[in-house]
């Protein structure tokens, strides 16, 4: 994760988002042990008839010209 996150530093992006399940607690400490954090943003989804809760993660990179990696932010 952290050669992923260093990866996209270096190729100027200037910040990073993903999704995560809002129940998925381990995934949350996982990322936000690589410096990832809920921004406040949450999506509710539908997967097999049952309505989950997306939460937004976000890191800001090092200052560049591309736009967020890892989805629409």
């Amino acid at each position: 994760m952290n050669d992923a996150l260093s990866l996209l530093e270096n190729e100027g992006f200037i910040s990073i988002t993903l999704w995560v399940l809002q129940e998925n607690k381990r995934t949350r400490l996982f990322y936000e042990k690589a410096g990832l954090s809920p921004d406040g943003t949450s999506k509710v989804i539908e997967i097999d008839g049952k309505e989950l809760t997306e939460l937004r993660y976000r890191k800001a990179a090092q200052q560049g010209a591309q736009p967020d990696a890892f989805g629409a932010g």
